[in-house]
C-alpha cells in the first residue's frame, strides 16, 4: 500500500469530482462486452493533487486497456464459439467503481472495486 504525504499547502483537501465512462463493445452489431469506469478527478492546483489525479487516471486507463485489448478479443472468441453451436451468448461485463470512505480536511480515503 502506498502513501502520499499531503503538505500543509494543499490543506484543506478539495472536494472530489468523479468521472464515469461507460462503453459497449460490439462484434458484427452484437454487444459482446460492456464496462463502466468511475474514478476521481482532483484539481491540479498543486503538484500533490496533480500526482493524485495522474495516479487515478492511469488506473482507469489500465482497466480500460485491459477490457479493450484483452477481454474484448476473448469475448469475441466466446461469441464465435457460441454461434458455432447455435447457443445464446450473454455479453460480458466489467467495471471499476470508486467511492470515498472518509473525507476530512486533512485525510482522504478511497475504496475501489473492480469486477468482470
Amino acid at each position: 500500500m502506498s502513501q502520499i504525504s499531503i503538505p500543509e499547502s494543499v490543506l484543506p483537501l478539495p472536494e472530489i469530482t468523479w468521472t464515469t465512462r461507460t462503453e459497449t463493445l460490439c462484434m458484427e452489431g452484437d454487444p459482446v462486452l460492456d464496462y463502466k469506469l468511475t474514478w476521481p478527478q482532483f484539481p491540479q492546483d498543486t503538484p500533490v493533487l496533480h500526482k493524485l489525479d495522474r495516479l487515478y487516471t492511469r488506473m482507469a486507463t489500465h482497466w480500460e486497456t485491459y477490457w479493450t485489448k484483452t477481454a474484448f478479443p476473448e469475448a469475441c472468441q466466446a461469441l464465435t464459439r457460441q454461434r458455432a453451436v447455435s447457443r445464446p451468448f450473454r455479453p460480458w461485463s466489467g467495471g471499476l467503481q470508486g467511492e470515498v470512505t472518509l473525507h476530512r480536511e486533512d485525510l482522504l480515503s478511497l475504496r475501489f472495486e473492480g469486477w468482470e
